[in-house]
């Protein structure tokens, strides 16, 4: 909690840097690393590995836009978290696994571009970032792994991969403005809470390779309307559609065999 602390330098002799190192150093601003350091790089103010191909730590402080630079194959765990005045991160195609938790708590991210490299999502990828309007995901990505969109309370749309399988347990939870979202036809599983208080969400259509919904999936969404159920579905899981309040009918097909505990309460 160096709240004070507004730039570090950092020596040739230093080989490692524990993570969580800088959090709470709200005002740090930049991190620079000797030329003669063996082990780590930095660019911009923001830290990496020697050959700038692990993005390892932004600086609380960093405002603005940042473009990563082309060498970087990996933005790590927890890379951006409470970057909370930054703006705009532009990743390179190079990029082809964001860690977990990389952009949490990016309150003032309001532009995002993914590389079309990106193949892997990590947990809590973009937890919190409460300003960013909508995002494209790059089409090599099959899977949302859980509470990836958290609370992204200001995201109106999202542009989902055809190669999407997984949508992971609260995955898209409180997006309280995303009205609508198109879930591609090659997803087999939604999990729990995936988008549980999703409350601007009006209508939604779940593909014929959805066998189960998870519990709470659609939790109080208060303007869902319209639900277009998968033909194969065959569970429902407790409170899948617990507090809709303004579901107008459901079609439950042949294939369901189980309906869990409060799934249509209130």
């Amino acid at each position: 909690n160096c709240s004070s602390l507004t730039q570090v330098e950092i020596g040739s002799g230093v080989n490692h840097i524990g993570s969580d190192t800088f959090h709470y150093c709200s005002a740090l601003s930049a991190i620079t690393v000797s030329p003669e350091n063996p082990v780590l790089s930095s660019a911009d103010g923001v830290l990496y590995d020697r050959n700038r191909t692990r993005l390892l730590q932004c600086p609380w402080g960093k405002a603005g836009t940042l473009a990563i630079p082309g060498t970087t194959t990996e933005i790590g765990t927890r890379a951006f978290y409470n970057c909370a005045i930054l703006t705009e991160v532009l990743v390179p195609d190079s990029v082809t696994l964001i860690g977990d938790g990389a952009f949490h708590g990016c309150m003032g991210l309001t532009n995002l571009v993914l590389g079309r490299g990106v193949t892997a999502l990590g947990s809590s990828a973009f937890w919190e970032c409460m300003s960013l309007p909508q995002l494209t995901l790059p089409p090599g990505i099959s899977a949302i792994g859980d509470t990836t969109f958290f609370n992204c309370t200001n995201l109106q749309s999202v542009n989902l991969p055809e190669a999407l399988t997984t949508v992971g347990d609260a995955a898209f939870a409180s997006c309280t403005r995303l009205a609508s979202i198109t879930i591609p036809e090659r997803v087999e599983r939604i999990g729990a809470r995936a988008f549980e208080n999703c409350g601007s969400l009006t209508r939604i259509r779940i593909p014929d390779r959805v066998s189960t919904l998870g519990s709470g999936a659609f939790k109080s969404c208060s303007q869902l309307a319209h639900i277009d159920l998968s033909r194969t579905l065959n569970a429902l899981g407790y409170e899948t559609f617990w507090f809709c309040t303004n579901l107008q009918s459901v079609v439950l097909g042949d294939s369901v065999e189980f309906v869990g505990d409060s799934a249509f309460y209130n």
